[in-house]
């Protein structure tokens, strides 16, 4: 609705009256309409952005009181007193929990949209005006009204200077700059974060998926020895993390005889990272990224998957497990005393894998791998996206 009024203001004034079919108080009078109008759905949805705030604010305080987190509780609360209070959304200040300062900033993007959307259709309509403006000046210079043409000019020349206007057109300039500077950060940064399952699960998943610790599925384990990458990337001291790999193995045929054997084979893995805060400690949105290599040598030593998930914020006590995307493929291998030797896979052989944790900034805070060899070739950026999960035969 507010759209089409605007638009509908911007083509009156602009291209669908004749000349002389306003005079300079009308053109005021409805200038000063538009403007109003903006204001008022600026506060429309801000109103509405601060009662979308405030229920996630109660269900984050009734998460944090059932945690018994006493110092977290007093400053949710605090929070919620200070958004209750004011008649719309103002962005919060520091507060110190990850997870609320994660809200906070997802608020604020949303305010960021409402100021540079009325600030361009306020913008649009001024050129406009100008526009029109200017081709009356001409038309009253040429009937001689020397003070009208000059006023018509100092008016639309003013425009932007309003105070209302200019306060206007200030925040959708600050809202478009930081606008740009969200959109600078890699779009797995700007996603939706996983939901962590709490319920026993018993099946390995084709995506990476998030469990509190003890509700992820059970497998076989093989051991690991885990490598530090860089010293940049070398841990951070709120947290500790451990490397895990899932590694199944089921002969699906064989065949013996004398001097020939034959085998057919089928092997998952699921690459994994346990991880949990330290005491008094809390992390905010961070991204875990795997890289799965096939097996080779120097350049044929590449990654096979990219796989990875944003995980929320973790509180002291929180423990979970993220699991890779299983990978499975399987292997027919024949050989013989004769040199008939075969061997044939579906897709390419896992030789390990490197684990990275990324800020919600970009900043890589962690990184492990399970071979020696990968340290050398492991990333440093997030990635641009992930792969889409492998294909699996149903059971």
């Amino acid at each position: 609705m507010r759209k089409t009024a605007i638009f509908v203001l911007i083509c009156t004034v602009a291209s669908t009256l004749p000349a002389f079919s306003m005079t300079l108080d009308e053109m005021r009078n409805r200038f000063s309409a538009a403007v109003s109008t903006s204001e008022g759905e600026i506060d429309k949805q801000l109103k509405s952005l601060k009662r979308n705030y405030l229920e996630a604010l109660f269900r984050y305080e009734a998460e944090v009181k059932r945690d018994g987190d006493l110092d977290g509780l007093k400053i949710v609360r605090d929070e919620i007193q200070r958004v209750d209070s004011s008649e719309t959304y103002t962005p919060s200040m520091k507060t110190g929990l990850p997870r609320l300062e994660y809200l906070a900033s997802v608020m604020g993007m949303e305010m960021d949209k409402i100021y540079v959307e009325e600030a361009q259709k306020i913008s649009t309509l001024i050129e406009n005006i100008t526009s029109y403006s200017e081709k009356q000046v001409v038309e009253l210079t040429r009937q001689g009204d020397l003070q009208g043409a000059l006023a018509m000019r100092e008016w639309s020349n003013g425009l932007r200077s309003q105070p209302k206007v200019a306060d206007l057109l200030r925040k959708g300039k600050q809202s478009t700059a930081r606008a740009s500077n969200n959109e600078n950060l890699p779009r797995l940064l700007r996603g939706k974060p996983a939901t962590v399952i709490r319920d026993k699960r018993e099946k390995f998943q084709g995506t990476p998926m998030v469990y509190a610790v003890g509700s992820q599925p059970d497998g076989k384990e093989k051991r690991i020895r885990e490598e530090r990458t860089t010293a940049a990337a070398s841990g951070m001291t709120t947290f500790q993390a451990k490397l895990g790999l899932i590694e199944e193995k089921e002969n699906l045929a064989s065949y013996r005889s004398w001097g020939y054997r034959s085998d057919h084979d089928s092997f998952l893995y699921v690459a994994r990272l346990e991880i949990g805060l330290l005491p008094n400690q809390s992390l905010g949105n961070t991204l875990v990224v795997f890289d799965l290599f096939k097996r080779g040598s120097g350049s044929r030593r590449s990654v096979i998957r990219t796989e990875g998930v944003l995980l929320p914020e973790m509180r002291s006590g929180d423990r979970w497990v993220i699991d890779s995307g299983m990978y499975t493929y399987e292997v027919r291998e024949s050989d013989s005393s004769w040199g008939y030797d075969s061997k044939s896979t579906t897709a390419d052989e896992f030789y390990g894998y490197t684990v990275s944790i990324f800020d919600n900034e970009g900043t890589l805070i962690y990184q492990r791998c399970t071979e020696r060899a990968l340290a050398e070739i492991a990333r440093t950026n997030v990635p641009e996206s992930f792969d889409p999960p492998q294909e699996h035969d149903d059971d």
